[in-house]
Parts: structure tokens; sequence; C-alpha cells
């Protein structure tokens, strides 16, 4: 069953995931995008877009970056790039 990414729809950021669970059940429930934002709609930030991608398989990795490409909808990964150093 699949995890929820809410994203924002101007730039394809991940805003939060969400999963539902009846209780005792081992598999996610599934809700309507509707449902969703409802549920969260207020620990969104302030002037987001908010959409919801079902992903089937959603693991974030250290190192990567993780968005929704606006054009198919699909979760996107890609290298992070370094993080500068402060200087001693």
């Amino acid at each position: 069953m699949p995890t929820y990414i809410i994203y924002d729809r101007k730039d394809g950021r991940i805003l939060q995931t969400h999963r539902e669970y009846y209780m005792g059940a081992d598999e996610t429930s599934e809700l309507e995008h509707s449902e969703i934002l409802e549920l969260i709609k207020d620990s969104l930030p302030k002037g987001c877009e908010p959409a919801v991608a079902a992903i089937d398989e959603f693991r974030p990795q250290r190192g990567y970056h993780d968005y929704i490409d606006l054009d198919t909808g699909e979760l996107i990964r890609v290298e992070a790039p370094p993080k500068e150093e402060e200087p001693a």
C-alpha cells in the first residue's frame, strides 16, 4: 500500500509524507488525496500549493535529494551536492 508524498506543486519540493494504518493492520490503508490534505492542512507551510502523490515504496536516503517531477508526477532522486565546510 502507498506512502503519500505531500509536495508543493510550485516546485515539486516534498513537504511531508503520510501513511495511514488501521489498528492491528500490517499494511497501510488507502485514502483519498482530499482526505490527506484535510488531515495535515494545519501543519503545511504558509504559501505552499499542496498536492499528493502516492508512492509504493518511499525510503529517503542520506546523500540524496527527493522531489516530485511536476510534468510526470513521479518521485525523482538525485545526488545532493556536498555541503561546504565552514572555515575554522
